[in-house]
């Protein structure tokens, strides 16, 4: 499913926790779940990571690739998929929904392509 304005409306009312302000590994977790009620990121999973100090806020995206198999990501930083400034709630949700989205194709990507089923990338 695409993100459009539509979805990420949905994914608002569902989530209803303001991105836009703050956001811990536990939001991106819960953000996930709401976006799989919109029909995104359907085969995504995330797990967060024990912090290794209190600025540490980690999670890795595993990606469900066929049955039984997932892909999963390196250690992804709460910084990394949230605005860096504060902005609207469903500017803050389209960038992070966006980066969310981006790094799911990549570990799926990765798969594919270190698998050896080079003919799934088309």
């Amino acid at each position: 499913m695409e993100l459009t304005d539509a979805v990420v409306e949905k994914v608002a009312e569902e989530y209803g926790i303001d991105v836009a302000s703050y956001c811990d590994a536990l939001d991106v977790e819960l953000l996930v779940m709401a976006a799989q009620s919109a029909g995104l990121l359907e085969d995504v999973v995330v797990h967060q990571l024990l912090p290794v100090d209190a600025r540490d806020d980690s999670f890795v995206l595993a990606v469900y690739v066929g049955p039984g198999v997932a892909a999963v990501s390196f250690p992804i930083h709460v910084r990394e998929v949230i605005p860096e400034h504060r902005t609207q709630t469903a500017s803050a949700l389209q960038h992070t929904l966006g980066r969310l989205q981006g790094i799911a194709d990549r570990v799926t990507a990765d798969h594919i392509r270190w698998s050896g089923r080079t003919e799934e990338l088309n």
